[in-house]
């Protein structure tokens, strides 16, 4: 079952973009169709893409056409953060096969597939979104429960949108990115709680 509440918070986020881009604006290219040397290595056509030290977790600046990445750099695509491509000892791209069994920080594996998010607090509110879908899936969580949770990230993505000139955070608005985080894990809990405690009661199985 799908819920409206995703997509307030892709709106949100939608509503942010021209904040993000201009972090990005002076490590990232366009590229066309980009193949690498390693066999079978391609990377879609029309995007823009990054370089990421994975031990570092920081952009460390734009991929372009056939240039030579030191190894184990991730490459990722800048629009939506999937992580495409590492390097080998030649710094050529290897597509993914597999993914550690320990993701970097700032990683999160979405789907089967491997994201990184830029900024702490895009981590943050996409490891509480994975976990309100998990808790739904899981039975601990009913559709209204679901959907609020997911509008009140959305009320976080609309705070960091709340930047001043120089990109960064007013105090009060870290105050209350901080607090609206503590609301949305605080109102999981008691929500998971409640509807073990009411499966409980007429007999059903409580995990």
């Amino acid at each position: 079952m799908k819920f409206l509440a995703p997509v307030l918070v892709a709106a949100s986020l939608a509503f942010c973009a021209s904040t993000v881009r201009a972090e990005v604006t002076e490590t990232t290219t366009t590229t066309t169709t980009v193949e690498s040397t390693a066999p079978g290595m391609v990377l879609p056509g029309g995007a823009t893409y990054n370089v990421v030290n994975p031990s570092t977790s920081v952009i460390v600046g734009p991929y372009n056409v056939g240039m030579s990445v030191p190894s184990g750099n991730y490459i990722i695509e800048q629009s939506t953060g999937r992580v495409l491509a590492t390097t080998d000892a030649s710094g050529r791209l290897i597509a993914f096969t597999s993914y550690p069994s320990v993701l970097p920080q700032r990683f999160l594996l979405i789907n089967g597939q491997m994201v990184y998010f830029r900024d702490d607090y895009a981590f943050r509110r996409a490891q509480l979104d994975q976990k309100i879908t998990d808790e739904y899936a899981a039975g601990r969580l009913t559709n209204n429960q679901a959907k609020v949770l997911h509008e009140k990230l959305g009320y976080v993505a609309n705070l960091e949108c709340k930047r001043k000139g120089d990109l960064s955070y007013s105090k009060s608005t870290i105050r209350e990115i901080g607090r609206k985080f503590a609301d949305v894990q605080s109102a999981m809990a008691h929500d998971v709680a409640y509807t073990n405690t009411r499966k409980a009661k007429i007999g059903l199985r409580v995990d």
